[in-house]
């Protein structure tokens, strides 16, 4: 399914876009203020440019910490939205990692208004359930405190449903930076130590 781009942001940020995550078919799927939960405020759908706007919202966490938070849950620990649509009607989704999640909320319009076509769908979650998940089950204290700070900011559970799926996006990128960057290093390292012998 085909996402429209992110507004502009209105202060000359840039929108953090539709993430490249995976197939968006699965069915497992300016400032910074901090609010009353103790996580960044984010501005609608918008950040900074350039990757220390992440660190401006969220702490860069340790190797360690990144694939913790990204591993795949067994079940029972997963989180289950429900994605409606005309076509097949209601269908519930599985969500067992941080992917899945991003997957999850943005392969169906979760919010964001309805795609056009057959193909269109809408996706539904609990979502003070969904921020205990993100803190229980994921393990980011983090993650939740900002998510509990966008739906407490939001005017409407549109809003905050919207603002929330970027949220998660931007932390899903984070986190998988840092293992990305971990990959890199390690695979320069055995180049060089292998031309050196």
């Amino acid at each position: 399914m085909t996402q429209e781009p992110l507004p502009a942001c209105k202060d000359g940020t840039t929108n953090v876009g539709t993430p490249q995550v995976g197939g968006a078919g699965a069915t497992r799927a300016g400032g910074v203020a901090h609010g009353s939960a103790g996580g960044p405020v984010l501005e609608a759908e918008c950040v900074a440019s350039g990757p220390s706007s992440l660190e401006a919202f969220f702490a860069t966490p340790s190797l360690a910490e990144a694939e913790h938070m990204l591993r795949e849950l067994d079940w029972g620990q997963h989180f289950v939205g429900v994605v409606m649509s005309a076509a097949v009607g209601e269908q519930r989704m599985y969500v067992y990692s941080l992917k899945e999640a991003v997957q999850y909320l943005y392969g169906g319009t979760a919010g964001l208004g309805f795609a056009s076509g057959s193909k269109g769908s809408v996706c539904w979650y609990d979502t003070k359930a969904f921020i205990a998940w993100t803190r229980d089950m994921v393990g980011d204290q983090a993650l939740a405190a900002a998510l509990a700070d966008a739906y407490e900011a939001s005017a409407s559970h549109h809003e905050a449903v919207r603002n929330m799926g970027v949220i998660v996006a931007q932390r899903y990128q984070q986190l998988q930076g840092v293992v990305d960057a971990a990959d890199a290093a390690e695979r320069e390292a055995a180049e060089q130590g292998g031309a050196g012998a």
